[in-house]
């Protein structure tokens, strides 16, 4: 063996001895750790369910106990950033959680959210001292959630109290965090006060951000190569504003050293309701003829395309046949309804597949029948009952929820069947895999076994429409947070009334919903808003300057006939390092890592694994 060769081994043996890697040159993966209390209020970590509540004493800051924790991974999941969560009212914290079988860091940022003096199990937390500053794993933490000697020790901070403060933040918007946004980054709006953490910054530690003469934001950059950043403000109201829910993904950018990520400003997404609704033939409330091929191409496809929009449909594949005791294709049906009117279905039907031939018509699940499951029992039965009698009651038009029989629940196998019957009849009918769901009439079931929500997360949906809340394998989240907002797509309902009926009613009152969404929109699907939110889910990202995307066929299916485009973000740190380096798609180079600014990252159409990297 040579000279050099030995030299060689020795020193590779020498470096494995040194343990983790040190410096800011080294970049961990791009995953980010959410580490919260007790603010889960599902035992099982599925469902994300904050029950609305009223203000306490005219406190404007109050929310729900788990509201910054759903805010949190809503914007997670919008932003497309792979995320975990730990959770510290069930599990301890262990060096395991944060490390690969390598012994090598699995995230390249723990967001801190956990609040110590919350009654927690007792926890080691020399653990997370160990994953800062042995491992090199950046931290970004939240207002008073520091309260804690390691935490604060890490953080360079010194904590004090939380009170009442009228105060804003403010900065002078130079550093890569806070660029763009001084003075004030909180202005109160119609709050006239809200909570500040009371800190006190120790030697080393950047303030970039005061609220009086209190610091706001701060940054410390430590040893290992880790990045310590807290965020302070209310945690119940913190991210009610824009430049704090922007400061935040940041912060994990400048954690991890970069980001590829989605915003949604002027995205739009418009919805109606009802197609292939039998109501419209039975409930005199709510009657009306079906729409004609005719209509849906002038009324509907005809300024689609000129708006160049979309519109997402929520369709009713089952009719419920009075005559036949039975639900049958609802497509099917021709006939004169009793009030007298035409219900030519057929002809909906040739409009549809002529929306979506164009390109401007997306179809979507609104269940099977929207009728209830239960059309004989008492105050029934519905069948064969006068148009003035039981057929005028709208809480038989209700499926997934009971109002004609006080508000009670269906069982969950039959919501099941129903959900999975709609996708079965929706794919019979239109070749198409619908991810989106949305109760008929806002009829749900809410006790856990019969959780409207978890069931057609398990179904294979990937949102819930109207109400708003993401679906998966992973997590079920009731009703959604920012929209209209960089955050969030604006949900807008076709006008006059975010149905068919309207379209039937008042057919001219549709273009006003191009006027409602106004002049900046950019018009979406929600498979396309659901693509992304599942391409961060199944994200991977090696240790180094790689991630790895695995476009699921099912609930990334826009993207087989798609590109994707995500936004590559760097912090000023990693910018000096990288700036001119090659960006690599699917081992294509579509250019260089910018100076400065944001880029736009497309990836080529299909599903699948996708890999963007620097080199």
């Amino acid at each position: 063996m040579s000279i050099r060769l030995t030299l060689s081994v020795l020193l590779a043996f020498m470096i494995s001895l040194a343990g983790p890697c040190t410096g800011a040159e080294v970049f961990n993966p791009y995953r980010v750790l959410l580490v919260i209390g007790n603010q889960w209020q599902d035992q099982s970590s599925f469902l994300i369910d904050i029950p609305a509540s009223e203000g306490l004493n005219y406190d404007f800051t109050y929310r729900p106990e788990g509201t910054d924790f759903m805010q949190l991974v809503v914007m997670l999941k919008s932003w497309g950033i792979p995320f975990d969560i730990l959770r510290l009212d069930q599990q301890s914290l262990d060096i395991n959680h944060f490390l690969g079988p390598d012994n090598k860091p699995s995230y390249g940022c723990i967001l801190w959210a956990a609040d110590p003096q919350a009654g927690l199990a007792s926890q080691d937390y020399s653990v997370l001292r160990e994953a800062v500053k042995t491992h090199g794993i950046s931290l970004v933490a939240l207002s008073n959630r520091i309260n804690q000697p390691v935490l604060e020790e890490l953080l360079g901070l010194r904590y004090i109290a939380y009170n009442m403060t009228h105060d804003n933040i403010t900065t002078d918007g130079i550093h890569y965090l806070t660029r763009g946004m001084s003075p004030a980054i909180t202005p109160l709006e119609n709050a006239g006060y809200s909570h500040r953490a009371r800190v006190e910054a120790l030697s080393g530690v950047q303030v970039l951000a005061s609220q009086g003469k209190y610091p706001a934001l701060t940054l410390r950059n430590l040893e290992s190569g880790a990045r310590a950043i807290w965020i302070g403000g209310d945690y119940g109201i913190m991210f009610d504003r824009q430049n704090l829910r922007t400061v935040l993904r940041r912060a994990i950018t400048c954690a991890v050293g970069y980001s590829l990520f989605k915003t949604w400003e002027n995205n739009v997404v418009i919805v109606m309701d009802d197609p292939g609704g039998a109501q419209c033939a039975w409930l005199d409330s709510w009657h009306y003829p079906t729409l004609s091929q005719d209509e849906i191409r002038k009324h509907l496809i005809a300024p689609l395309k000129k708006h160049r929009a979309r519109l997402v449909l929520n369709v009713i594949p089952g009719f419920v046949n009075d005559r036949k005791r039975r639900v049958e294709l609802a497509f099917q049906q021709d006939f004169t309804d009793q009030f007298g009117v035409r219900q030519d279905f057929v002809s909906t039907k040739r409009g549809l597949d002529e929306g979506l031939r164009e390109g401007v018509l997306e179809i979507q699940s609104h269940g099977w029948t929207h009728m209830q499951p239960d059309l004989d029992s008492p105050p029934g039965p519905w069948w064969g009952a006068p148009l003035d009698g039981e057929k005028a009651e709208v809480g038989w038009y209700r499926e997934f929820g009971d109002t004609r029989r006080g508000f009670t629940e269906i069982p969950a196998a039959i919501q099941t069947f129903r959900m999975k019957t709609g996708i079965r009849w929706l794919k019979h009918l239109f070749e198409i895999d619908p991810l989106s769901f949305v109760s008929g009439g806002g009829g749900v079931s809410l006790s856990y076994p019969n959780h409207t929500w978890i069931l057609a997360a398990r179904a294979g949906f990937g949102w819930f429409c109207w109400f708003g809340g993401y679906l998966g394998p992973d997590m079920a989240v009731r009703r959604w947070l920012f929209e209209g907002t960089p955050e969030a797509p604006q949900t807008l309902g076709a006008m006059p009334d975010s149905h068919d009926k309207g379209i039937a009613e008042h057919p001219e009152e549709f273009l006003k919903t191009f006027e409602k969404a106004g002049p900046r929109a950019i018009y979406i699907g929600l498979n396309e808003y659901i693509g992304y939110l599942h391409a961060g889910r199944q994200c991977e990202s090696p240790r180094g300057l790689e991630v790895d995307y695995n476009y699921d066929p099912h609930y990334c299916q826009f993207f087989r006939t798609s590109q994707s485009a995500w936004q590559l973000d760097l912090a000023d740190w990693a910018r000096e390092k990288l700036a001119g380096k090659t960006i690599l798609v699917d081992g294509t180079s579509p250019g260089k890592v910018a100076p400065k600014g944001i880029q736009e990252i497309r990836i080529p159409a299909g599903t699948g694994r996708h890999t963007v990297a620097i080199r």
